[in-house]
């Protein structure tokens, strides 16, 4: 399949999504979810900044060409360092040694002496969790991640960090933020959603994944600081064969999968009847793995 014929593939919003990355600009409707002019002239659009993006690439890839040794002509000698006189270095000398007759004496060692502090003997901290069960947990997800990107995604989305958090909500069972620092998104997938039909927790990670995708396309899909899930996650989440219920405190939060869902996971790879190890949650805090 050629690039254009990739393209053509995509849906609306996809599309404009491509188009802004290259800062190629598309007719849209407000929700920035269809297009408004031809599908074709804004692929020919993008096509074109994307080859001269390569070719910017390319122009750069090329070696420096070497600078020129310094050969001895040009290497100039450094002038010689002019030692102090005999003079000024008596002066010195004499104000040290006048300082030091007017220090005052130290006070006897028995009176500097406190009486030690005893220190407690630290408790070992316990693992939170075995590393085994994280890294086999993470290591799944990763390879789910990269199959649910290009399944759903057509590969847009950009290479998360995937963590395990010990916490103990029902609800929202993935978080996504974006790294102040390195820019790098990370997902943290809570350990209730791990032990789980694989199906299940594969669900849950996609529900993280149509935030991230809503993140890079500029859609406000939550509100009262993310608890709220609204309509656009919902629609986003039921587009990609999840099903979607509604809680009246938090929206449309709770995300299942679908036998279609279930259906194209196992036609990509997934072996549905793996089972990951479940991972107890902590009762205080969000503490992470």
């Amino acid at each position: 399949m050629t690039r254009e014929d990739a393209l053509m593939a995509m849906n609306g919003a996809t599309l404009i999504g491509v188009a802004d990355k290259l800062g190629v600009k598309a007719a849209c409707n407000k929700t920035r979810t269809a297009l408004k002019e031809a599908k074709a002239n804004v692929i020919a659009r993008i096509l074109e900044a994307e080859a001269a993006l390569a070719a910017q690439e390319a122009l750069a890839a090329e070696p420096e060409t070497q600078k020129p040794a310094q050969t001895a002509e040009t290497v100039t000698t450094a002038a010689p360092v002019e030692e102090p006189e005999a003079e000024e270095t008596t002066q010195e000398t004499q104000a040290e040694e006048s300082a030091a007759v007017e220090k005052p004496k130290a006070k006897p060692a028995q009176e500097n002496l406190a009486p030690a502090k005893k220190e407690k003997p630290k408790k070992a901290q316990e693992p939170a969790v075995e590393p085994a069960e994280v890294t086999a947990a993470v290591t799944a997800l990763e390879g789910i991640f990269d199959k649910l990107n290009d399944l759903y995604f057509d590969s847009l989305l950009p290479k998360a960090a995937i963590a395990v958090r010990r916490a103990t909500r029902t609800y929202d069972c993935c978080s996504v933020k974006k790294g102040e620092t390195e820019g790098q998104y990370n997902i943290e997938v809570c350990a209730g959603a791990i032990g789980k039909p694989i199906k299940e927790t594969a669900a849950s990670l996609l529900h993280a994944m149509v935030h991230l995708y809503c993140a890079e396309m500029d859609i406000v899909e939550t509100c009262q600081k993310g608890r709220y899930h609204n309509g656009k996650f919902k629609k986003e989440c039921e587009d990609r064969d999840l099903i979607v219920e509604y809680d009246s405190a938090n929206g449309f939060v709770h995300t299942l999968p679908s036998e279609a869902f279930a259906g194209k996971l196992k036609a990509a790879g997934v072996d549905l009847n793996m089972a990951l190890a479940a991972i107890p949650a902590k009762k205080k805090g969000p503490e992470r793995a």
